[in-house]
């Protein structure tokens, strides 16, 4: 039985920012950090760079799936500079 392996290269590209004082979920290390709003585009690809559908990827407590172009696009949401991204495949 033969293990596929797919390596995950995320790519986020940060489009805009604005300041904003409400808080993500603070980072233990930097609880004073600030926090801004943000546009960012994730897209999910394996080895070959096709797109993988349906990753599940999490910011704080805000999620969402890929589509079948393995593409998540996030419009205004809360981020800090420590902010990052978990990706997860069923």
């Amino acid at each position: 039985m033969g293990l596929k392996i797919y390596y995950l290269a995320i790519i986020a590209f940060v489009f805009s920012c604005t300041i904003d004082d409400e808080n993500l979920s603070p980072d233990p290390l930097n609880p004073d950090e600030k926090t801004f709003k943000s546009t960012i585009l994730v897209e999910v690809v394996d080895w070959e760079g096709r797109g993988i559908p349906d990753v599940n990827l999490r910011i704080g407590s805000v999620e969402a799936k890929t589509n079948i172009d393995g593409v998540v696009y996030w419009k205004n949401i809360n981020v800090t500079s420590s902010t990052y991204i978990v990706a997860e495949k069923d």
